[in-house]
């Protein structure tokens, strides 16, 4: 008798599928219901009236990612499983007042029902990403990260890092999760004046400590940099390379600046885009000798500076070719995402939506709600019954549409 969901869930597929050729269950299961295949009915059906030791997260999660593909596949909209990645803001307090920061200056914390509903649920989540303001003000997030642990949550945090002691280095390496730092230049009075009441030294400190009991705890953290590129740091491209290399990041995302309106002066100038445009070739023979990888959204390399005469018309002119795109894409193809069907987006003040790149639909307060009421809300049934009817242009966003995704494909 099999009591592992692993090894019952390969034998399920063996028995079932002839092309099965022992690789990852879980991934095969995915794979299948990609490919809509209907031995997917039979095979979930099979291996969920299966008996397993409920005690077991592992069991647990494995059971739930099962009957949620099967579920997903079925194009159901009010489901029984439960949400396999939970990205969520905890608190909108920050120790910093960053010049390209367009969130409200507001005291805002996630509340205890829907704390305890995370608790709770922790078993069946795969995935989470903890966030803020800054995560690290969030009252015993020490203790959230432990708690997710135990549950063999792959965990992320997204951070400044300016607060971190011993101790919390100490508890993200034991728990292995992985830390995104937002570190907008490398420069010590630069940085300074983009991330007004940061120190540099403080940054350097908190590096050192994460490295130190990486190396202590036999740690599988990893380290990934966030950087806004703006006019006064788009020099510092090769910098921000070598800074990663010795600090031993896994990876650096760069994107382009979008200031408000009260700090146009760090929009890119003209000159500023020439610069980098003329150096695209340097950098990425650069990238090529480095151990680090690297994520670049900067359109600037890749469009001539704007003229000046035309601002007001180029988004008008911008909105009509992205409308067009998306439509012929609508008319071709249908596009299907299964986002809403695995995930919650937990936002500041309360509101939720399937991922951060959902604005383009509904959203719902859920301050003082539990992760079992938002799961079948009207916002979260609204966003599958669109989807599944290919009415993805009434409740999604241009912007995710038009970004590839692990989650997106056609059919």
């Amino acid at each position: 008798m099999v009591s592992n969901a692993y090894d019952k869930l390969k034998e399920t597929i063996s028995s079932n599928y002839s092309g099965y050729d022992d690789s990852d269950p879980l991934e095969f299961i995915k794979k299948l219901n990609y490919n809509k295949d209907e031995k997917l009915i039979k095979i979930a059906d099979e291996f969920l009236n299966y008996d397993f030791d409920g005690q077991d997260v592992i069991n647990v999660k494995i059971k739930n990612r099962v009957l949620n593909e099967l579920e997903t596949f079925q194009n159901k909209s009010v489901l029984q499983s439960k949400p396999r990645d939970l990205q969520v803001v905890l608190t909108n307090k920050c120790n910093l007042r960053c010049k390209m920061c367009v969130n409200d200056k507001i005291d805002w914390e996630l509340s205890s029902v829907t704390l305890n509903s995370i608790k709770d649920n922790m078993k069946y989540f795969e995935r989470i990403l903890w966030q803020g303001g800054e995560a690290f003000l969030y009252p015993d997030f020490l203790s959230l990260l432990e708690l997710a642990h135990k549950n063999k949550v792959v965990q992320s945090i997204m951070t400044n890092a300016l607060l971190i002691d011993e101790q919390t280095a100490d508890v993200i390496t034991k728990t292995d999760t992985d830390i995104v730092i937002s570190i907008d230049s490398v420069n010590p009075e630069i940085y300074s004046y983009i991330r007004s009441g940061a120190k540099f030294e403080q940054l350097i400190n908190s590096l050192e400590l994460l490295n130190k009991y990486k190396k202590i705890n036999n740690s599988k953290t990893s380290f990934d940099m966030a950087t806004i590129i703006m006019h006064s740091t788009c020099r510092e491209l090769f910098e921000f390379i070598d800074f990663a290399e010795k600090y031993n990041f896994r990876s650096i995302c760069l994107n382009q600046v979008g200031m408000n309106d009260k700090d146009q002066d760090e929009n890119l100038t003209d000159e500023d885009i020439v610069f980098l445009r003329s150096n695209k070739l340097n950098l990425i023979n650069r990238i090529k000798n480095s151990p680090v990888r690297f994520e670049m959204n900067l359109s600037c390399f890749f469009e001539a500076p704007k003229d000046n005469h035309h601002k007001e018309e180029e988004p008008k002119q911008e909105n009509k070719k992205q409308k067009e795109k998306t439509d012929k894409c609508a008319s071709k193809e249908k596009l299907y995402c299964q986002r809403p069907w695995n995930s919650i987006y937990i936002e500041y003040k309360g509101f939720f939506m399937p991922t951060c790149k959902c604005f383009g639909g509904n959203m719902e307060y859920i301050d003082n709600k539990t992760i079992e009421e938002v799961w079948n809300s009207d916002v979260f049934v609204n966003y599958r019954k669109q989807i599944g009817e290919n009415k993805f242009s009434e409740c999604c966003s241009n912007l995710c549409v038009h970004t590839k995704h692990d989650n997106w494909r056609y059919k």
